[in-house]
């Protein structure tokens, strides 16, 4: 050995991105992170980790929601102090990740403008690849039917433009 030190990056590429898209979502990322997310090979695998995001977010209010609906007084009793007190938490919980929700909605938006190629807008080409992840990772999780359901929302939002 020369006595060379090498550092090598260990955790996987998606990983590292996904943990500074946290850092940016939550403003605390350093000017030099936000520089390397919008690096030209990284924008639609940020998008990706933020179409990820997006679903764990959903997926936990959902779970809450689910959560204190099993708690909740049957036949017209009175709630009891133990639940309504578990139910203001998830309130609280859920008002927290909606405003956390709306960041993310808003930075998917962000990155999607930030990609362009010839002959489309940067927005434009952006919403495409937005809706291909989204179409993406809904197949990949075996929503078969609203993957269906979103490319027919698609289509009609563009048919319904052509004919505006």
């Amino acid at each position: 050995m020369t006595g060379v030190q090498v550092e090598f990056d260990l955790a996987p590429p998606t990983q590292r991105l996904r943990t500074l898209v946290d850092a940016d979502i939550h403003s605390t990322a350093t000017p030099a992170q936000v520089m390397e997310l919008k690096q030209r090979e990284n924008l639609v695998t940020w998008i990706r980790v933020l179409n990820t995001i997006e679903h764990e977010i959903e997926e936990h209010i959902a779970k809450s929601r689910l959560s204190i609906a099993a708690l909740k007084p049957s036949g017209g009793r009175a709630p009891s102090t133990a639940y309504l007190a578990a139910k203001r938490r998830v309130d609280e919980r859920t008002t927290a990740r909606l405003h956390v929700l709306g960041h993310v909605r808003a930075k998917r938006a962000e990155v999607a403008s930030l990609i362009s190629a010839a002959g489309l807008t940067p927005h434009t080409l952006g919403t495409v690849i937005d809706a291909l992840v989204t179409l993406e990772d809904l197949i990949d999780g075996g929503y078969y039917q609203s993957a269906s359901d979103y490319l027919s929302k698609l289509i009609d939002a563009y048919e319904k433009d052509e004919r505006s």
